[in-house]
């Protein structure tokens, strides 16, 4: 459910530099900021747990010695380059061979025990969101068109048979972005309405929005609801304060800074 929300966030704030703040004329100038601010870090972490791997031994490169040379370009490529380390999680071996998978724990190698970081993952969905957004958010019917597909992907998933399955539910960037442009119509739609009608109070009910927030978070495991009520309300009530949220923080100094 974290990583459902954090796409949420994601997309809102996208959408808030692309389309509202204005931070970027050029989408290359979106592209190398997105960079300047996840490779970095990206590549610090990297080293630094190979580094760990190194030290403990932990078999990490006995996944490269197993796998065929096609796997080991893949691992190689997305760790380097972040982009397709969420597939990882939709491949594996089968008969000696990388292959597409619907459920990674059946293949014979288990690939994911390849990547250096595996909570980047989570980055390889949120890069495929950078790709597109510069083209789709500034577009309200765009967002819409996207938002039915997306939402249809995953209906036909479910009927499927797979779409309540990880890694179908969190991880598959078709029907994740869903929930960025979910992110972004919260933005658009919800943030200028709250602040035409709440005016010169939007400050104050921004404060309370927000401890009201984090109180129903802290608190939402000792709601007397079933988790097939409780998750489809929590999500609405996330992307209902969403831009009360945003606007408390953005009174922050630090917040201000371009995004």
């Amino acid at each position: 459910m974290r990583f459902n929300f954090f796409y949420i966030i994601s997309g809102f704030l996208i959408s808030y530099v692309l389309v509202e703040s204005k931070s970027y004329k050029k989408i290359s100038t979106f592209y190398i900021n997105r960079y300047l601010r996840l490779y970095p870090i990206y590549f610090a972490v990297a080293m630094l747990s190979l580094i760990a791997v190194l030290i403990s031994d932990s078999g990490f490169f006995e996944v490269y010695s197993k796998n065929p040379i096609s796997a080991d370009i893949f691992l190689v490529l997305s760790n380097v380059f972040l982009f397709g380390q969420d597939w990882v999680m939709f491949s594996g071996i089968e008969n000696g061979q990388l292959t597409f998978v619907t459920d990674f724990r059946q293949s014979e190698i288990a690939l994911y025990q390849g990547l250096i970081v595996p909570q980047a993952w989570t980055l390889g969905v949120e890069l495929a969101f950078y790709l597109i957004a510069p083209f789709i958010l500034p577009s309200r019917k765009l967002i819409w068109v996207f938002l039915v597909l997306s939402l249809a992907v995953r209906v036909c998933l479910v009927l499927d048979g797979v779409g309540l399955k990880d890694p179908w539910t969190y991880r598959f960037f078709p029907t994740e972005l869903a929930l960025f442009l979910i992110g972004a119509l919260s933005h658009q739609i919800l943030m200028p309405f709250y602040i035409r009608v709440a005016g010169e109070k939007i400050i104050f009910l921004s404060k309370l929005t927000s401890m009201f927030m984090v109180v129903g978070l802290v608190c939402y495991s000792m709601i007397p609801l079933k988790e097939v009520v409780k998750t489809p309300l929590l999500f609405a009530f996330f992307v209902m304060v969403l831009p009360f949220a945003f606007i408390f923080q953005n009174q922050s100094h630090l917040d201000k800074k371009n995004w």
